[in-house]
């Protein structure tokens, strides 16, 4: 499960979690996005969100991806 890559391709996805089942990833988001709904900023992209929460780190170059 990737989270927190970039609208316009200026982030990569960072790995959130591995090997998770369809139900385990509806699971995982369902209170995230309810997060979201309710403490984004205005016109904040989810991929955003997650990052400033700390979720996920930003990684904005192929060489931060394993840090």
């Amino acid at each position: 499960m990737l989270l927190g890559g970039g609208a316009y391709g200026q982030r990569l996805a960072k790995v959130y979690r591995e090997n998770v089942t369809e139900p385990e990833i509806l699971a995982i988001l369902k209170p995230m996005i309810k997060h979201y709904a309710l403490d984004r900023f205005e016109g904040e992209r989810f991929g955003d969100f997650v990052i400033r929460k700390g979720f996920v780190p930003a990684v904005t170059s192929s060489q931060e991806y394993w840090k």
